[in-house]
């Protein structure tokens, strides 16, 4: 297609739309439990060191109401936004600041306090770490050591279970208007599942340690609970194209429960999938830095209800999904991904780097159901062998795709070539239900506005909003990008 013509890809339920076809205490009632081995070092100080507090800053509506996703639910630094729950501060007020650094082993972090990472901080092998809900956690920056990260290594859980309007928040030390991405690490959960690397396997951006490995064999594998959890401003850059994601899982097994987690504007991906076998649902992306959904390594699991949207042209390489498994055909086990009811939304501006809606790729195995994505420079790229249009190795089901940049898909010929002269438009036309609708149920425009996504989105009943419910509300839920 032609320039201005954008593409939505919806795969899975038949649409009910005639387009024809988602942070030096020694046992003190500080909590910290005792000696510093427990990482706790507590200051009694109630001051902030990252940010002002804010009870219904200018970032915010301060209405639990929703149409549509459009209503900011509340600034990572404040109270505004939910006033309904007037039992959940998410800002320092007069809080006990705690810092957390090393080995913390068993615990509960609680909301009448506000804590702080320094460097990496770990839970171990049978070790649990509980978060209440309403809880703040911030990630220090570097400081000429590891930036703030917590690490949850393999044996070791990680029990975040908030609730829509007392949500669970990893954030920055920065203040609000002044926030930005790389400022602090993220979270890392590093499982006992498959994943085809080689054991040890050692998790992408950190140094070579027992405490960094991930993968096994145990694919019913059990890492915790995140529920209700928004992971914001992070990506610390340790190296040269080496940033940590927002949520990293490192072969991530089947028991683990992630449901209702939002990463908004992080230097890298915001969800990255190395193997594993977790099947989360309801997954908020924003103004991600590299991929919005990236699975590799052998990941086998099902992404349900998945919005993501591509804000501030941030990412160097702007894809909505990455998604690989290995050029070798022997590599066990295949990358299998199973994706339904997902929207995913390009800036509506073609940036530096060319933006795919997909870049599937490297013996990838799937299918797509319910997919819808939109404004950016080509729908979906099929890499290396994918098989026929016919009999394609990932298949497609009532996609909807419209307004790419460039057009619906690239089209690769001679040295360009990379992908055996596999036809992406043949293979779109020859899925079941799969059409460019007209009219469209929304526009780039609509799901872009600076509240968050609004009705024509989240009352399509259509991709992530497909049962037309907006599930994207809430204190959880926070579109600010500064």
């Amino acid at each position: 297609m032609t320039r201005g013509i954008s593409v939505l890809l919806f795969l899975g339920l038949a649409p009910p739309m005639s387009f024809g076809c988602k942070r030096d205490s020694n046992g003190s009632s500080d909590g910290t439990g005792g000696d510093m081995s427990t990482g706790g070092v507590s200051d009694s100080g109630g001051s902030s060191t990252g940010g002002t507090t804010n009870t219904g800053g200018s970032d915010m509506t301060g209405g639990t109401t929703s149409t549509g996703g459009n209503t900011s639910t509340g600034g990572s630094d404040g109270t505004g936004g939910s006033m309904s729950s007037d039992t959940c501060d998410l800002s320092h007020g007069t809080k006990k600041k705690e810092v957390l650094k090393g080995d913390i082993g068993t615990r509960t972090l609680t909301s009448d306090k506000y804590y702080q990472l320094q460097g990496y901080v770990y839970v171990g092998d049978g070790e649990t770490l509980t978060i209440e809900p309403c809880t703040r956690i911030e990630g220090l920056p570097a400081g000429g050591g590891n930036p703030g990260t917590l690490i949850v290594s393999q044996g070791g859980k990680l029990m975040a279970e908030g609730e829509a309007d007392k949500p669970i928040l990893f954030t920055t030390t920065l203040p609000e208007g002044s926030r930005e991405t790389a400022s602090w690490g993220g979270v890392i959960i590093l499982g006992k599942s498959r994943t085809f690397k080689p054991q040890p396997a050692l998790i992408e951006g950190l140094t070579d340690d027992p405490k960094h490995y991930y993968g096994g064999n145990k694919d019913d594998d059990n890492n915790g609970s995140l529920k209700y959890v928004r992971i914001e401003f992070g990506g610390a850059i340790i190296g040269t194209d080496n940033e940590i994601n927002g949520l990293s899982l490192g072969a991530v097994g089947s028991k683990t429960k992630i449901s209702y987690v939002m990463v908004n504007t992080t230097e890298d991906d915001c969800f990255e999938f190395f193997g594993g076998t977790v099947s989360p649902d309801h997954l908020i992306c924003n103004n991600q830095g590299d991929d919005m959904f990236d699975t590799d390594e052998g990941y086998k699991g099902t992404l349900s209800y998945l919005f993501g949207r591509a804000k501030d042209d941030l990412s160097s390489n702007p894809n909505g999904f990455e998604m690989d498994s290995d050029p070798a055909t022997t590599a066990e086990p295949r990358s299998n991904d199973t994706v339904q009811h997902a929207t995913l939304c390009g800036s509506g501006m073609s940036p530096a780097a060319t933006s795919y809606g997909g870049v599937l790729r490297e013996n990838l195995l799937g299918s797509f159901e319910d997919i819808l994505i939109s404004g950016f420079d080509y729908a979906l790229d099929a890499r290396d062998a994918f098989g026929t249009p016919a009999d394609p190795d990932v298949t497609l089901a009532d996609v909807l795709a419209w307004d790419m940049n460039i057009a619906q898909f690239a089209d690769e010929s001679g040295a360009a070539d990379n992908d055996m002269g596999f036809d992406e438009q043949m293979w779109f036309d020859m899925g079941t239900g799969n059409s460019e609708p007209d009219p469209v149920p929304f526009t780039v425009a609509d799901c872009q506005k600076a509240s968050g996504p609004n009705a024509k989105v989240t009352g399509s009943g259509l991709g992530a909003f497909a049962d037309e419910s907006d599930w994207a509300t809430g204190m959880w839920v926070d579109w600010a990008i500064e």
